[in-house]
């Protein structure tokens, strides 16, 4: 792509961008009081292109922290500055493209105006030198930004990005002389925004939420209810904010992504803002879930009711266990989606998993599923996942008598 035809695609996107001042309150920022935090949230230049709002957090990212930094206001004025952004938009772009060995599939999106990925944020800011100008700790702030992931009500991470996000807030958390500033990358659902947390050197926070979309009411609103009042208001001002940007109505598909992003946007400063206070780990936090996730597929695939016990002296019912390890989790996926969750976290909290005993029970079916089979005549195949599964549920057997 030449410099001539991306200057003039920023013009017409430029010239397309009546809808943000169509829709731009008359405000530079908001206080919001939700249950559990005080945070402000500020005007930031309207996203217009649907995939790119993670070049708009890197962007809004930037001028936040210099803002926070100097207290200049002029921050926050190119934080809004529409040539601004499609300018850094721009170099940044130009610069993953000349410096990242890229699949022809990844150039094609990036081109396109697709999405910067998480491994492309990471890559600019661990070797953009203009970018870790601005990151770089000095001698009044230590800067540090984690990543965030969450979508449809559970953490969307990897088991790494877990571990590092835990092991960056204990950081946070300790003591220091300098004053602190904390960037959450939010992925949630399909949208990233920018939840921030500064730090004074009396262990003071002030938080703050950025998103490129500008939708301020978002907080203090019944979410899990779709056919609230406050709910209503709220998708009523995407769908119009929709119709005057695109000319029509989104699609179905769309309000419902939104709706999820409201209901998951709460859900994660809360979650947040609990692993900040101690209240909670992002460990517990995932272990309940897979656990949970297994425990319900369990029920849901053989109708078994684990509040009593299992009938195993019944062929159909033994058949019904086998076939759950066979298709709907075999070895190979209890290892990735759960045992190796509890063996990366070195996990221990056991009391904390709300379906311990639950999991535990269907383990011990399991066990008795193997015994029963071992005693037949099995193909390779069977005996490879009976032997694969008796090695992996020894594991939590063995913590569970502990």
């Amino acid at each position: 792509m030449t410099d001539e035809i991306f200057i003039k695609e920023i013009l017409e996107n430029i010239i397309k961008e009546k809808y943000s001042y169509i829709t731009r309150k008359k405000m530079d920022n908001l206080q919001i009081k939700t249950e559990k935090l005080t945070l402000k949230q500020y005007y930031t230049f309207q996203q217009y292109e649907g995939n790119i709002c993670g070049f708009h957090s890197l962007f809004n990212m930037l001028n936040f922290i210099k803002f926070l930094k100097t207290q200049n206001h002029l921050y926050i004025d190119k934080m809004n500055n529409n040539w601004k952004f499609y300018t850094f938009y721009y170099k940044t772009l130009k610069y993953i493209l000349n410096n990242m060995q890229l699949q022809k599939s990844a150039i094609k999106s990036l081109i396109k105006n697709g999405p910067l990925e998480r491994y492309q944020f990471k890559f600019l800011i661990s070797n953009n030198k203009k970018i870790l100008s601005v990151l770089n700790n000095d001698e009044n702030y230590d800067i540090s930004i984690l990543q965030f992931f969450y979508g449809f009500n559970r953490f969307n991470g990897t088991i790494n990005e877990a571990i590092n996000f835990q092991n960056g807030i204990n950081n946070f958390l300790n003591n220091n002389k300098k004053q602190k500033i904390l960037i959450v990358i939010l992925g949630i659902v399909n949208h990233w925004n920018l939840f921030i947390i500064e730090r004074d050197i009396n262990n003071n926070n002030k938080y703050y939420f950025l998103d490129s979309r500008n939708y301020f009411n978002i907080f203090n609103i019944d979410y899990e209810n779709p056919e609230s009042d406050s709910m209503k208001k709220v998708i009523n001002c995407y769908i119009e904010n929709c119709k005057i940007k695109n000319n029509r109505n989104p699609s179905s598909w769309s309000i419902d992504c939104f709706k999820v992003w409201i209901k998951d946007m709460n859900k994660s400063l809360e979650i947040i803002f609990d692993i900040l206070n101690k209240k909670i780990n992002l460990f517990d936090i995932i272990i309940n879930e897979i656990c949970d996730i297994f425990v319900n597929s369990f029920k849901e695939s053989t109708f078994f009711n684990l509040d009593n016990d299992i009938n195993l002296n019944c062929n159909e019912n033994i058949e019904k266990v086998f076939s759950f390890m066979k298709t709907n989790y075999p070895p190979s996926l209890f290892e990735g989606e759960i045992y190796l969750y509890f063996i990366q976290f070195q996990y221990k909290s056991l009391n904390k998993i709300i379906s311990w005993n639950k999991f535990i029970k269907i383990l011990n079916t399991f066990k008795y599923v193997i015994k029963y089979k071992e005693k037949s005549k099995n193909d390779d195949e069977t005996n490879e996942l009976l032997n694969k599964y008796k090695i992996l549920i020894k594991y939590f057997l063995d913590k569970s008598k502990n």
